[in-house]
């Protein structure tokens, strides 16, 4: 399951696409997101089928790469559109001095690192994003280099 987590409400549907369905989050679920993050505004992420599991992940040690052959990952997969469409979201809240932080993990797994890991979109192509699983993820954006 995909979260973000706002330093500010917003209308995530404005982002809302076919590969990209945002959602706020109430009631219990909220609580339980709580814990992993320290800005108040916390949003599911689902993708075409409403589910995160679509979306384009990757553990954190492979680095930031184009979709690759050898992972069966294709520019028009629904996962990879996915991803970048989250990147070009993330790019405008970030332009927009909103702060951002996500949580990609299983339910029922632990995070790997209570602590946050810094990821800065400067220079990250939209071609190369994807999601961590299992981190605690904070968004920084120094400057901007391209988007695509």
């Amino acid at each position: 399951m995909c979260y973000v987590a706002l330093s500010a409400p917003e209308d995530l549907n404005r982002f809302r696409t076919e590969h990209l369905q945002p959602a706020f989050v109430a009631g219990e679920d909220r609580q339980l997101q709580r814990s992993w993050f320290s800005l108040p505004s916390i949003y599911y992420l689902g993708s075409k089928s409403g589910c995160s599991c679509e979306i384009r992940t990757w553990g954190h040690s492979f680095g930031f790469v184009p979709p690759q052959e050898w992972a069966n990952e294709r520019d028009d997969d629904d996962g990879v559109i996915a991803a970048r469409e989250i990147y070009r979201m993330l790019r405008h809240l970030l332009q927009a001095g909103t702060q951002v932080q996500m949580v990609m993990k299983w339910w029922d797994e632990p995070l790997l690192k209570e602590s946050f890991l810094d990821v800065d979109l400067m220079g990250m192509k939209e071609t190369e994003f994807y999601v961590i699983n299992d981190y605690k993820i904070r968004f920084t954006a120094s400057s901007f280099g391209p988007s695509t």
